[in-house]
């Protein structure tokens, strides 16, 4: 057909290429394009495929070509055939022969200038109208006598789509396959913001290398054996990894324990006493990295995220998604503390592996039994992170003193811990913990929780950056308390509790 305007254009202009489709409404039949729509008569046919969008009668058709330019781009009629990109339109050596009969005409349609030609193909004669709407090439060509007169009046019914109307790829000579979203902005454009597509999932053996090796080009700095997310936990009632990209936090949550887990959703945070620019740059390191390893998503998606390295990211924005694909739609959020990107998987997922069993009544907290572990054990353990902390190490009343079956002691001068134990002639068999203060500080409160998780636990040196990173660097202690529990691991669990208004927290047993 007469695909080699839209070619000619494109490498004119140096442009990205995009979609097109249809939908329809009663009387006349809808066209949706590029975030745009026109209307025609409804005893039209429509066809498409790679050269196009083809509206079609008595042996004739409206055919429609587009390209999409980067935002803020455009250009006039008059300054096309200024510029010389008419010119190199009309040249008598374009591969599919079409041969240009007239000058180049400025005309006016509904208010919008377009550049008329009239052209040859072979033997057929054609009308081809081409201007701008915003950032979007349009190039309409129309054949046989019922389409021509009704060209003009198809082009009078150009408006911006409506929210929720969706197209093909056809107009821009891509396989029509997804379906563009688009979404009004607040100027008023409407823009694209992903792909309706089935939804594909992701298990966290395949995803986990392609995020190495996708961290490791993004930043030369972070070779690829670096990224290691670890092991999988059970926090605030979801199977979860953690990993931190210099001051920002990824959390990948996983349907089970197993390396074959689907992945439900990926958090990355960064705390608000960041510049929100370089907060930003990071959240958007990790999203390009995550959200392509989770599937195989187009150049747009791509481009739309790469882009934000340089605009920043809409953190203050409403919480629509800014792309959706696959089945995985990313949201930015601005919670207490943190900025904050998410993205969610919509598909079916395999049922949730077996979850331990957590109490929430603090006084009445299931006891955990770590053999070997004696209160001298658990005392070097905490002692041994209180240095790392540079916290005052913690003493321990001696057995017998004070409460049976239990052995109180002092961290950081105000700090507050309690040991539990099974039998009270028995004071080395430790079956639970808990921990306030004198002042209520959370800040002492919670350094002594990850101390006394470490000593309790049984967990190693590679597990305590991953434990501070699964609240997602909040210091809020109302949003700790919420999660339920903060962590379990090895049979133990960790919770923050308000009680009286009072923050305090438990290490106890999973049943």
């Amino acid at each position: 057909m007469v695909k080699t305007t839209l070619k000619l254009l494109i490498l004119t202009f140096a442009v990205l290429v995009m979609l097109a489709s249809c939908v329809s409404a009663e009387n006349m039949a809808v066209c949706t394009f590029d975030g745009l729509s026109v209307s025609y008569p409804q005893d039209w046919s429509r066809y498409e495929d790679r050269q196009g969008i083809f509206l079609e009668k008595d042996g004739g058709f409206f055919q429609i070509n587009t390209a999409v330019f980067p935002e803020g781009f455009t250009m006039s009629a008059a300054e096309m055939i200024e510029s010389g990109a008419i010119a190199s339109l009309m040249k008598d050596d374009a591969p599919e022969k079409l041969r240009y009969t007239s000058e180049p005409e400025l005309i006016s349609v509904n208010g919008r200038e377009y550049v008329r030609l009239s052209a040859m193909n072979g033997e057929t004669p054609l009308i081809q109208y081409i201007g701008f709407m915003d950032n979007i090439l349009l190039v309409f060509t129309a054949k046989g006598e019922t389409c021509q007169a009704e060209a003009e009046n198809i082009i009078t019914s150009l408006r911006l789509a409506k929210d929720g109307e969706v197209s093909s790829d056809a107009a821009s000579g891509q396989d029509n396959v997804n379906k563009q979203i688009h979404r009004q902005n607040a100027e008023g454009r409407q823009e694209l913001v992903g792909m309706i597509s089935d939804p594909v999932p992701a298990v966290f053996s395949e995803f986990a290398p392609i995020f190495a090796g996708s961290m490791a080009v993004l930043n030369s700095s972070v070779p690829e054996d670096a990224v290691d997310l670890g092991r999988c936990y059970y926090s605030d009632s979801r199977y979860v990894y953690a990993w931190h990209y210099l001051d920002s936090i990824i959390r990948v949550y996983v349907q089970g324990t197993s390396e074959k887990a689907m992945i439900s959703e990926i958090v990355i945070t960064a705390p608000n006493s960041m510049d929100e620019k370089l907060a930003g740059q990071l959240i958007a390191d990790l999203l390009v990295a995550s959200y392509g390893s989770l599937s195989r998503v187009g150049s747009s998606a791509y481009d739309r995220l790469f882009a934000l390295k340089k605009t920043g990211i809409p953190f203050d924005g409403p919480e629509k998604p800014y792309w959706t694909e696959n089945g995985w739609s990313i949201v930015f959020e601005r919670p207490d503390y943190l900025y904050q990107c998410r993205i969610s998987y919509s598909g079916e997922l395999e049922h949730l592996q077996e979850p331990p069993v957590i109490a929430e009544d603090f006084t009445a907290l299931p006891p955990a039994f770590r053999d070997g572990l004696t209160a001298d054990v658990f005392l070097e353990r905490f002692n041994w992170v209180s240095g790392l902390m540079q916290m005052k190490e913690l003493r321990l009343s001696e057995p017998g003193e004070g409460d049976a079956g239990v052995r109180a002691g002092m961290f950081e001068d105000v700090g507050m811990l309690s040991l539990r134990f099974e039998n009270p002639e028995q004071p080395d068999c430790i079956t639970g913990i808990y921990l306030n203060t004198l002042n209520n500080d959370t800040g002492v409160l919670w350094a002594g929780c990850v101390a006394a998780m470490y000593a309790f636990s049984g967990m190693d040196e590679a597990d305590l950056q991953s434990l501070i990173l699964l609240g997602g660097g909040s210091g809020n202690w109302p949003m700790l308390a919420e999660m339920k529990p903060y962590v379990c691991l090895n049979g133990v669990a960790l919770q923050a509790f308000i009680v009286n208004d009072r923050p305090m927290a438990a290490i106890f047993g999973t049943r």
